[in-house]
């Protein structure tokens, strides 16, 4: 019998030699509130009959603004730091890698939303070919060096966090595949039967392999070190995300075996007991944390775990005993406090931290050179300040209220865009104030060493 590997902590194993340039994640960070913003101008003059269901194509556009825009962006610019800190493993060439594949992301997510908004065919084969370009390049590279990695790291040790985001970047491939079959009814091919069961399992394994799989990640990493809180339960980072890897491979099953279909909806029953499992085990953690103080970035997880129960409990609800006027809107209930009230609550809070660690991060490895230029070194809580992460927590509370409410009542389409324009512009106000500091900062320390 072969020996078990021990697993490594969050922290013993950390490595800040091989950070990228910190324009590499923040050309992400910057771009992402843009098509938040872009959604908020959109509910605005789309009006309120934008909400009578979620095929419509302004209604996709959104959705994809938001999913393609800005939760992929970030997620795909987090890896760029998480990576070299979490396994020692650094992408070659950063700065030209992230130019092309930031590039390549951002103008195919446009053209792609814009392909749905105008009903354009063109705009959406374009779209296709660049985030095909793009998406085949960020996976390439990344799972080339992440394989590099394996052949030459002998540790006794298993690194769940980076287990998890292999599984994660595997489920991106998957809904890429799955998303491009759906566009090629756009040029004429007939590649697969459209239907919206395949639709739905592309958003599957986009929100519950690609995005759900890399929180849970960053969760293993995250809460540990920033909050001084203890590990969660080896069998929690060993075998859930596998479960759940386990799970949409059998979804695929399903919907291509006729035998198999009439798993479906136990299918997904369980990919949601699966995150909720995952969240009693995440809000535990953060119960048992030694550093008491509640910031805004504890209350973004408890209000997305909050988020995703509330989600899980009206899925299985049976309909004939939800109100009518729920039930009529209840995937678009279902897709907002999934994505807007779950992801992009987790999304935020999580930016709340890693922003001024990585601007102090970056600081403080160009003073290694000459320690006498710490003195520039700017106070961590000035990167971010308190109450301004608290305005966010606030803002998006508010957002996501409103949100729910014109989902069933829509003529209130006014109030959301003007909440959301006012959430995602103080939110981009944040991450350009923490990249210039690190700039002026940058250059002090300059004129020291």
């Amino acid at each position: 019998m072969g020996k078990i590997k021990p697993p490594v902590t969050s922290t013993n194993q950390l490595s800040f030699t091989g950070l990228p340039p910190i324009d590499v994640p923040f050309r992400y960070f910057i771009s992402a509130p843009l098509f938040a913003i872009a959604v908020a101008l959109m509910i605005f003059f789309i009006g309120d009959h934008l909400w009578i269901s979620r095929w419509q194509s302004e209604m996709l556009a959104i959705t994809h603004a938001f999913t393609l825009g800005f939760i992929a962006s970030i997620m795909l610019g987090a890896l760029f730091q998480l990576l070299p800190v979490t396994a020692g493993i650094s992408i070659g060439k950063p700065r030209l890698v992230a130019g092309i594949c930031h590039s390549l992301h951002t103008v195919g997510s446009v053209l792609l939303i814009l392909g749905f908004l105008l009903n354009d065919h063109l705009l959406q084969r374009m779209a296709a070919v660049l985030l095909a370009l793009g998406f085949t390049l960020y996976l390439s590279i990344f799972g080339y060096f992440l394989f590099k990695n394996k052949l030459k790291n002998n540790s006794s040790y298993t690194n769940y966090t980076l287990s998890t985001i292999k599984l994660a970047l595997l489920a991106l491939f998957i809904t890429v595949c799955l998303g491009l079959l759906l566009q090629t009814r756009v040029i004429g091919l007939s590649l697969i039967v459209w239907d919206k069961d395949f639709t739905n399992l592309h958003a599957t394994w986009g929100l519950n392999g690609w995005v759900a799989l890399l929180i849970m990640a960053i969760s293993f990493q995250v809460l540990p070190m920033f909050h001084v809180a203890p590990e969660f339960p080896l069998w929690v980072k060993r075998y859930l995300p596998r479960i759940v890897f386990a799970t949409l491979i059998a979804l695929f099953a399903a919907k291509f075996i006729t035998t198999l279909y009439f798993l479906n909806d136990y299918l997904h029953y369980l990919l949601l007991t699966l995150n909720c499992v995952f969240i009693i085990y995440l809000l535990k953690t953060l119960h048992n944390r030694k550093r008491k103080i509640t910031d805004s970035t504890v209350n973004y997880w408890r209000l997305g775990a909050t988020n995703l129960i509330v989600c899980s409990l009206l899925f299985i609800i049976p309909e004939q005993m939800l109100p009518l006027v729920i039930l009529q809107k209840l995937p678009i209930l279902l897709a907002v406090l999934f994505i807007f009230g779950y992801v992009v609550s987790i999304l935020q809070g999580m930016l709340l931290k890693i922003l001024p660690f990585l601007v102090f991060t970056h600081l403080q490895q160009r003073c290694m050179v000459n320690f006498s230029a710490m003195q520039a070194l700017p106070n961590m809580h000035d990167i971010l300040i308190k109450r301004h992460g608290q305005i966010q927590f606030l803002l998006h509370t508010s957002t996501l209220i409103i949100l729910l409410i014109t989902v069933l009542f829509p003529q209130l389409y006014w109030l959301l865009a003007s909440l959301l324009l006012a959430e995602f512009t103080w939110l981009s106000l944040l991450i350009i104030k923490a990249y210039m500091l690190y700039r002026q900062h940058n250059n002090k320390i300059s004129q020291l060493l």
